[in-house]
């Protein structure tokens, strides 16, 4: 499970540990974004200090339909109890966590001015 708050600008946003290749670690307050269909997005930045491995260059749409290209490149995060590589998008924009990593997740988010965010896999029965 991973949980977080929603802060004074109504921004759903969840701390997550991050590392490059060389070791580099951080925790990074994601903004849950469900508009967004990738892993994690960094501004280039942070993406510098982590010292993250370039993997390739891919078309992306926003929500207003324009198209843009983005540097992909790789991450360690811990997710889920686990520790799992993800695709990491270089955007100027705050870090967004997107909906390839939510999927198999329930998101419970308690809509007020430090609220809580609950992200948790959905149960099988």
């Amino acid at each position: 499970m991973t949980s977080g708050k929603v802060n004074a600008f109504r921004e759903a946003r969840v701390p997550v540990k991050i590392a490059g290749p060389a070791g580099v670690l951080r925790t990074i307050n994601f903004l849950v974004d469900t508009g967004f269909n990738g892993d994690v997005s960094l501004p280039p930045k942070l993406i510098s200090t982590l010292g993250l491995r370039w993997l390739q260059t891919e078309s992306v749409r926003f929500a207003d339909d324009h198209m843009t290209r983005e540097d992909v490149y790789l991450a360690d995060i811990e997710w889920g109890g686990t520790t799992q590589t993800v695709h990491v998008y270089e955007m100027d924009s705050p870090p967004l966590l997107g909906t390839f990593l939510l999927l198999g997740h329930r998101i419970e988010i308690d809509m007020i001015e430090d609220g809580d965010v609950t992200i948790r896999p959905i149960s099988k029965s």
